[in-house]
């Protein structure tokens, strides 16, 4: 939704844009309970954060939702469009691991259209991160193509 040619520009309304997020992650809870998957609601990551689209969605559902991402520009306006005060942590992230949290301290951990912008080298350091941190009996959802979009795809040879 939010990568919506006709919203290109800056045309989105924000009330419009954090309601995607509300959205996509009440799909995402519902999901798990109907599969009877059990989640823990004391603490979130929303990795790859933004402006907050999903973090903001997520306090919903959680105790404290913690945003990363790598861009202070986006954090300035992840912390102007938080309405949760500190229920809701937004962190700069300029290494390449997540050495900011301790290892099984999060519940949940989300990414979506993160991954798949950097170097596989990387977003595979970044998914043994979230096997760290992640707690016992936690949730990790992530996108990542199937296929590297840096290199061509092989192809079948017959």
């Amino acid at each position: 939704m939010f990568t919506d040619p006709n919203k290109k520009g800056n045309k989105w309304e924000i009330e419009q844009f954090f309601e995607t997020g509300r959205i996509e992650i009440e799909l995402i809870i519902n999901s798990c309970h109907e599969s009877g998957i059990k989640i823990s609601r004391k603490t979130a990551l929303d990795f790859g954060c933004g402006v907050g689209r999903l973090s903001q969605a997520m306090v919903q559902y959680f105790e404290t939702v913690h945003g990363v991402d790598i861009s202070p520009s986006m954090l300035k306006l992840a912390d102007k469009y938080n309405q949760h005060g500190s229920k809701c942590k937004y962190h700069l992230n300029d290494q390449d691991n997540l050495k900011l949290f301790p290892d099984n301290y999060f519940d949940f951990i989300y990414s979506k259209i993160t991954l798949q912008h950097m170097e596989p080298q990387y977003s595979r350091r970044y998914i043994r991160e979230f096997l760290r941190i992640l707690a016992p009996q936690g949730l990790l959802i992530f996108q990542i193509p199937s296929q590297s979009t840096l290199e061509p795809a092989p192809h079948n040879k017959i």
